[in-house]
């Protein structure tokens, strides 16, 4: 794996988005009817992760970026809904955690980083 180019963002990623919250509505309304669990791709910080593990459901964080993991597990400390939720550093290229989930999200800018700039 290269270097983590979120190592130097991961400090003010949640400043930028933490006040971002128009997408949250959708994706619940997907997961409730999916009755989860709910794998979370490219969770970063937990954003998308902790909304949906406030309403019950079953979540697995994934990210590329340990130190994303690290500020989402930091985060995760003083949420009583973190329990529901487990975090795994993991390339979605190459997935196989071995279990199924109900439903995969991959909110917010998540695609535009499988692509390669040349």
């Amino acid at each position: 794996m290269t270097a983590d180019p979120y190592t130097a963002l991961v400090r003010t990623y949640d400043i930028e988005t933490a006040d971002y919250t128009d997408d949250l509505a959708a994706y619940l309304d997907l997961a409730e009817r999916s009755g989860g669990p709910v794998l979370d791709v490219g969770c970063g910080t937990g954003r998308v992760s902790f909304a949906l593990a406030q309403h019950g459901l079953a979540v697995t964080g994934i990210d590329v970026s340990e130190a994303m993991l690290a500020r989402a597990r930091q985060r995760a400390e003083k949420n009583p809904a973190a329990s529901k939720i487990k975090w795994l550093q993991a390339d979605v290229t190459s997935l196989d955690l071995g279990e199924q989930f109900q439903l995969a999200i991959f909110a917010y800018n998540g695609y535009m980083h499988l692509t390669e700039q040349s």
